[in-house]
C-alpha cells in the first residue's frame, strides 16, 4: 500500500492583470454562447475557486451578471444550460477544460443532455445537441 499525503496548498491559477482583462474583454464573443443575446459577463468555465485561470480557454460569452440571464443560469447549475453550454464549448475551451480538471469532472460540471430522439443520456449524435453554427 502506497500512503500519499495529500497536497494542502491551494491550487494556483493564472490571474489576470488590468492590462490583460483589456485585452481579454476585446477577444470575448460579443454574443451568449447559449442563446445568442448580447453577452454581458464572462464565465469562468472551471471556476476560479477550483483553480479556473484568467485565460480566453476559460472563458465563455454568456449574458446576464450572477443570478440573471444565462450566467444566473449557469451558476443555479441549471442542467439543460450547462449542457448548451458543454456543446457551445470551442476546441480550445475543451481542450484546456480537459487539461484543467480531466473528463470526469467535465461530465459532472457540464453534464450531457437526454437525447430527445433515442432517449439516451449524453447521445452525441441527437440533432437537439449539436453545438449551433457561430454568427
Amino acid at each position: 500500500m502506497i500512503d500519499v499525503t495529500p497536497d494542502w496548498k491551494p491550487v494556483r491559477r493564472q490571474k489576470a492583470t488590468r492590462k490583460q482583462w483589456t485585452g481579454i474583454r476585446a477577444n470575448l464573443n460579443d454574443r451568449c454562447v447559449i442563446c445568442g443575446d448580447p453577452a454581458q459577463s464572462a464565465h469562468h468555465i472551471v471556476r476560479k475557486a477550483q483553480g479556473g485561470d484568467d485565460v480566453p480557454a476559460n472563458l465563455a460569452s454568456v449574458c446576464g451578471h450572477g443570478t440573471r440571464g444565462c450566467h444566473g443560469l449557469i451558476e443555479a447549475r441549471h442542467r439543460p444550460t450547462l449542457s448548451t453550454l458543454r456543446f457551445a464549448l470551442t476546441p480550445e475551451q475543451r481542450a484546456y477544460v480537459l487539461a484543467k480538471k480531466g473528463e470526469a469532472w467535465f461530465d459532472r460540471a457540464y453534464p450531457k443532455p437526454d437525447c430527445v430522439v433515442c432517449d439516451d443520456r449524453g447521445c452525441e449524435a441527437c440533432p437537439a445537441v449539436q453545438p449551433r453554427e457561430a454568427a
